[in-house]
């Protein structure tokens, strides 16, 4: 019998159909090989990764460590009933802090990878890291071949979900994480992705990086709790307890599920109507508790009683407390405030949840007047440590000393250390010189960092804690003679920072819609940088202080208010060149218009005061008053900063920072029209100017 062409194409059509039918039936949700989603590659890798050496030194072999974590993904003993078939590792510690103390960088420890933000997945045969923008030139620099590169915001990469279906081939996966250390939006986001592939998400409350990693696990530092002093607060800590008190009675719950936002942090339950009115914290990794007033553990007839339990006892207890409240409020994501861990939601029943912002976070990041003043003078000191720093820096490179990215940023610690009312850094000093400077987070080695040289860039990104306030600054320096692209992306960049500055705006403006401001100098060249222009800073608290995020996508609306401190933070980022961001710390203001047809404006008033790079502004990217609020600032830098250096025996930082502030010609003649007379008019005015500001 023979078939027609008509019926041959049909019965081809059909088998066609079985055979996908079939495929389908061991297949869940395969993605399309014609558009298969595919990791980044790797520089210096073979296609075939061996145990051999790596080729980059600055890469970490974790293939032993991976072997363990497999081995511990098999045990029912601590993964539930039946094995894993892959496992979650997060940045995140037990508080989500965004600053893990070395004691809890789990991720670290099982890639090699330091940044601040990403998240792994290991199955049986491969490992991944899903890392955003700030992070792909350090990610590969970190990794080692064996570990797979997804970058976050790039057309083609997997999602968690595509990735665990390439890489496992059962009918039905089990993807484990720890619930103590994942947000719980995150962890009901993942589970909804999950889902719809047949993956199944499994709390495991035995954490298996803490299981493997053993003895060479650093240990916790042993930090005091203590009453911060009135000389620095403005307001007791009692009044602050009855103001949130009052908060979450408006909102209607009976207790409150907060944090501390620094390292070795204390869980707290609030109770704001119980008859036992008192606060329950949980100290973490043996902190002690440094003041007589709130040891008492009877709290009887004491609305400010402080119980102080051991750390493990907050997950004991809870259930025991939740019996006698009707709604438990517990925060919930806002911007750099990730919320509560999925595990402290899922121990409190659907019922008795309440899941909003967390007041605690609104009120402390509005300052009273005694914290912005004391915010203000932390400034000028940190800026003298920054001045006198780079006075000993530059006279050491020019003795022919060798100086590497690491032996930059333990210095201006200790510089920052000595400072009165320093207590230490705000966060771990990012120090990158040349290529290391394209990546906006880098954090120099001990044995790989950089030797600082005159060919390039050199970035540091630093701050201090003070017990009057916090700070954070960026610089960006040049040892030799910048190349033009150079200057132009820095004042493209400086540009962006003035323009922020000097904005004035009705009180209803959003936080994220400033934010094309600080970009417009660069887009206009067709530049930009791949991390948020801004975020809040806390009054000897956290250097990230939600609810502020300057980005044109910030998820959640925030408007200004007076009393907020936030940083302004734009750059430029050549992959394997140079980099660029500069970043001051501002305060928001009251300012008067000269019409108020929309109610109060505000402005901002630049807290920071550390000199810019002169040799690398190029004034033709700049307009007039661009130039003039440079010399306004550098003006300020003289006289604020310089009566603090004076006070100093060595005058170092004092010659120092009045040679990085001279005036700049704030009218600059036209390049292609300017007569000679012009010329030398702007240059004698210039002349003049500059000995008038130095006298």
């Amino acid at each position: 019998m023979f078939l027609d062409v008509e019926h041959l194409l049909l019965l081809i059509a059909t088998m066609a159909v079985i055979m996908s039918w079939a495929d389908g039936a061991t297949q869940v949700h395969q993605p399309s090989k014609s558009n298969q989603p595919s990791a980044a590659p790797r520089t210096n890798c073979p296609k075939t990764p061996t145990e051999t050496t790596e080729i980059v030194p600055t890469r970490i072999n974790t293939r032993t460590h991976l072997k363990e974590l497999r081995l511990a993904m098999r045990n029912v003993e601590y993964v539930r009933v039946a094995p894993l078939d892959a496992y979650i590792v997060t940045t995140e510690d037990e508080h989500q802090t965004g600053s893990p103390l070395n004691h809890d960088r789990r991720l670290q420890f099982i890639s090699g990878f330091s940044g601040s933000a990403g998240e792994a997945i290991i199955t049986k045969n491969n490992s991944a890291v899903w890392i955003d923008p700030r992070y792909y030139v350090q990610a590969d620099s970190e990794l080692a071949c064996h570990w797979q590169i997804m970058r976050n915001g790039i057309r083609n990469t997997p999602t968690a979900a595509e990735w665990v279906l390439q890489n496992v081939r059962r009918a039905r996966i089990r993807i484990g994480a720890d619930p103590k250390l994942i947000p719980h939006h995150t962890w009901i986001n993942w589970e909804k992705e999950f889902e719809k592939y047949n993956i199944t998400l499994i709390p495991v409350l035995t954490n298996l990086i803490d299981l493997i990693w053993g003895s060479d696990r650093p240990e916790p530092p042993k930090l005091t709790m203590y009453v911060h002093s009135m000389e620095y607060t403005g307001e007791t800590w009692q009044s602050k307890v009855k103001r949130v008190r009052g908060a979450v009675n408006a909102m209607g719950a009976d207790a409150l599920r907060a944090r501390c936002d620094v390292p070795a942090s204390f869980e707290s339950i609030r109770y704001p109507r119980s008859a036992e009115d008192f606060l329950v914290c949980a100290r973490s990794h043996g902190a002690r508790v440094g003041f007589q007033p709130l040891e008492d553990i009877q709290c009887i007839n004491d609305p400010y009683c402080v119980r102080v339990l051991e750390y493990d006892q907050f997950w004991k207890d809870l259930p025991t407390f939740l019996q006698s409240w009707n709604k438990v409020l517990l925060p919930s994501m806002f911007n750099y405030n990730p919320g509560c861990s999925h595990r402290v939601v899922s121990l409190v029943p659907e019922e008795k949840r309440l899941l909003l912002p967390s007041p605690i976070m609104m009120m402390k990041a509005v300052k009273n007047s005694v914290e912005i003043e004391g915010m203000r003078r932390a400034h000028v000191r940190d800026a003298a440590a920054v001045c006198e720093f780079m006075a000993y820096l530059e006279d050491k490179l020019g003795d022919g000393e060798k100086w590497t990215e690491f032996q930059v940023a333990s210095t201006l610690d200790k510089f920052r250390y000595e400072q009165l009312l320093s207590q230490g850094a705000s966060f771990k000093s990012i120090v990158g010189f040349g290529p290391n400077g394209a990546s906006p987070h880098y954090r120099p080695h001990l044995n790989t960092s950089l030797v600082v040289a005159r060919n390039s860039t050199l970035v540091i990104d630093s701050g201090g804690q003070y017990l009057d306030g916090t700070t954070d600054v960026t610089r960006t320096f040049h040892f030799g003679t910048p190349t033009p692209k150079e200057k132009e992306a820095y004042t493209r960049v400086l540009g962006g920072v003035l323009a922020l500055s000097k904005l004035s705006f009705p009180y209803t403006v959003d936080t994220s819609d400033v934010d094309v401001l600080a970009r417009s100098h660069l887009w206009a060249a067709g530049m930009d940088y791949k991390h948020g222009t801004g975020h809040g800073i806390g009054s000897f608290l956290g250097v990230h202080e939600p609810p502020i995020s300057i980005h044109f996508n910030s998820r959640q609306k925030k408007s200004f208010e007076v009393g907020h401190f936030l940083t302004i933070e734009p750059g430029f980022y050549q992959d394997g060149d140079f980099g660029v961001r500069i970043e001051n710390v501002v305060e928001v203001v009251l300012v008067k218009p000269k019409f108020n047809v929309s109610g109060p404006y505000y402005g901002f008033k630049t807290t920071t005061l550390v000199p810019y790079e002169p040799k690398l502004i190029n004034p033709d990217f700049l307009n007039p008053d661009l130039r003039k609020m440079i010399n306004q600032y550098n003006a300020k830098v003289r006289q604020i900063v310089g009566a603090e250096l004076k006070k100093k025996p060595d005058l170092k930082g004092f010659k120092w920072m009045m040679k990085k502030t001279g005036y700049i010609p704030e009218w600059l003649p036209p390049k292609n029209s300017a007569s000679i007379h012009e010329s030398w008019f702007f240059g004698i005015l210039a002349v003049i100017s500059s000995i008038l500001v130095a006298c």
